[in-house]
């Protein structure tokens, strides 16, 4: 069993609020922080964000660690993987009366539960199940969105013990991996800043709510929205993310401020997300071979089959979810479709993202994340190449055109990084007529249209 030791060097985040501009804060014990660290005090920058320890060079999405056991993928049993693997993270709320240590913050016991169930009361009995209560459903809206954008994937445990806060590791059936609680930190006093929540990170990921502001948590304006984008906030934090500047433009969910402008990550959130974990399909086994391929389906005389569709904005509503990508050398990406007759077939590789300001302080140029790796498209038929492209650079669309398809033949399209930093695409397969089929095509239509003009039907 894992163990907190109070005098180990135990990194926190805050995030903190103000009327005016929230203050963010990167807690360290013994004050010894990270060169990662991005401290806010009062709205003025006193520390300036720099690059991430896995992506150096890099000034956006700010990666800093990564699961690398958890419950249900303890480190006996190989645990979750190498960066860019799928992580399964259980979450949980402890017993309220857990002892909460959160240094110079209090070591009050918890009572989230008493708390919240004061603020979103469910008409219920205190024996009802915790998960069903209007508060909780609202975490589990949180979890389960971050879960669908991207490798991770947060499961429910009913079970936590009262030991104290960052003390044990998840156990199926016992405890969480994150395991949450809530006491008084600083309190809620109007106009003057104050930490509404703070979050280990990986392996050790428990999460602390400040009790006190009842305002700010009790505000359903938006189904609750203050509440969801500040645990959805640090959440990020238990995957591993530090906090990222922008400039005002779109809005990132893992900036060291609270803003209702959005909901949920954003595309810049989603990044970090597959950096560290994968895209989606990288579950259950994932798509690296073609044994293992998604599924694209018949593709049918004029029709077509994308997937990556989601990732032209900065900003994402919550409606989006698909978003893939390559995320980084390793990682390969099989899709495996077929045809209902002879035809010509287009397969098209473009990277995807939109370009936005990063860190506004330093004046860096434009983070353009349609060009941050090189990607490389092969097409098998029957395990066999007959078709690779890899020309033109980062940025730029791989187009393998013009393959004259056959029934009965297993296509699969493969996508590949040429270089080691993530990168979102689209991919799209779509049937081109032959110049003979096109000609017949429009000379039907063009009968069909006098017919109608003329003589009001066809027979």
């Amino acid at each position: 069993m894992h163990t907190y030791s109070r005098s180990a060097a135990i990194m926190l985040a805050a995030l903190c609020l103000s009327a005016d501009r929230a203050a963010a804060c990167v807690l360290c014990e013994q004050g010894a922080c990270p060169l990662h660290a991005h401290v806010v005090i009062g709205g003025g920058e006193d520390v300036p964000l720099l690059a991430s320890e896995f992506d150096p060079g890099v000034p956006a999405f700010q990666v800093s660690a990564r699961w690398t056991s958890t419950a249900t993928q303890p480190s006996f049993s190989g645990g979750t993987g190498a960066i860019g693997s799928p992580a399964i993270i259980t979450w949980g709320v402890v017993p309220d009366g857990t002892p909460v240590f959160a240094g110079t913050y209090g070591n009050d016991p918890s009572n989230l539960i008493a708390t919240f169930d004061g603020l979103y009361p469910s008409g219920g009995l205190p024996s009802d199940p915790l998960i069903d209560r209007p508060w909780m459903q609202l975490y589990k809206q949180v979890f389960d969105r971050w879960s669908e954008l991207g490798g991770v994937s947060f499961v429910y445990e009913p079970n936590n013990t009262t030991s104290g806060i960052s003390t044990v590791t998840g156990t199926l059936g016992v405890n969480s991996d994150i395991r949450i609680a809530g006491h008084l930190i600083d309190g809620e006093v109007p106009g003057v800043p104050s930490i509404v929540a703070i979050n280990y990170f990986p392996n050790n990921a428990d999460q602390v709510l400040d009790t006190a502001n009842v305002l700010f948590y009790g505000n359903t304006e938006l189904n609750s929205l203050r509440f969801r984008n500040t645990v959805g906030h640090e959440i990020g934090h238990a995957l591993g993310f530090n906090h990222v500047e922008d400039r005002a433009e779109y809005g990132i969910l893992m900036e060291p401020r609270i803003t209702i402008g959005f909901d949920g990550p954003q595309f810049d959130d989603i990044l970090a997300l597959h950096r560290n974990y994968g895209d989606r399909l990288e579950k259950s086994g994932g798509n690296d071979t073609a044994a293992t391929a998604t599924q694209a389906g018949v593709i049918s005389p004029g029709g077509s089959w994308q997937i990556g569709t989601s990732a032209g904005s900065a900003v994402v509503t919550p409606d989006q979810s698909d978003f893939i990508s390559i995320d980084n050398l390793s990682d390969v990406d099989y899709y495996e479709f077929s045809v209902a007759q002879a035809m010509l077939v287009d397969v098209r590789l473009t990277p995807v993202g939109p370009s936005y300001g990063i860190d506004a302080a330093s004046g860096d140029p434009l983070f353009v994340t349609s060009h941050l790796a090189d990607l490389s498209l092969e097409l098998l038929a029957n395990s066999q190449t007959v078709g690779f492209a890899n020309l033109r650079g980062y940025g730029f669309a791989e187009t393998i055109s013009g393959l004259q398809a056959l029934p009965g033949v297993i296509y699969h399209a493969v996508a590949r990084g040429v270089s080691g930093q993530v990168q979102m695409y689209r991919l799209e397969i779509s049937a081109v007529p032959e110049p003979a089929s096109a000609l017949l095509m429009a000379l039907g239509l063009a009968a069909f249209a006098r017919c109608r003009r003329w003589r009001g039907a066809c027979a």
